[in-house]
């Protein structure tokens, strides 16, 4: 599979999954984006059946209009609440991913990790992802060689 097949692939997975969890409508944004300025990230390990990791991040006001949109605008959101919906962002755009670019085959994701740092450095051959959503932008980071040579495979 290419790397322009993971980009339409990635960006339906994004797209879908804000879209059904909390009605925000996704664009694409160029290679040259900028990361998200101080974000709020997760980590999340895939398993089997190769390794690498995904990184999600944005923006903290993007994360509280995202909590907003899903437990409603009048209820005051616990950290643990913000932290919770990272998580389970991730796990869906990720699940959303690896179910377009491995269809027939079962994967096993770790558990989503909360960033607890400033954003670590990135692998230069990393794979990026930038959008925008709602005038914030959105990155997603995929690294580890195993996995991505499945990119650069058939």
């Amino acid at each position: 599979m290419q790397k322009e097949q993971w980009d339409e692939i990635m960006a339906a997975a994004v797209a879908e999954s804000l879209e059904s969890m909390a009605f925000m409508e996704v664009f694409p944004a160029g290679p040259d984006a900028a990361e998200p300025e101080m974000p709020v990230w997760d980590s999340l390990l895939l398993l089997e059946p190769t390794q690498g990791e995904f990184r999600l991040a944005m923006s903290r006001p993007l994360l509280d209009e995202i909590g907003a949109n899903i437990y409603g605008f009048d209820t005051e959101i616990t950290e643990q609440q913000s932290a919770d919906l990272l998580a389970e962002l991730l796990n869906t755009i990720v699940g959303r991913f690896m179910g377009g670019i491995m269809p027939s085959e079962a994967f096993k994701l770790g558990i989503p990790e909360r960033g607890r740092t400033e954003w670590p450095p990135i692998d230069p051959d990393a794979i990026r992802w930038h959008f925008t959503v709602e005038e914030h932008s959105l990155s997603i980071i995929a690294s580890g060689a195993p996995m991505l040579k499945l990119c650069q495979s058939s």
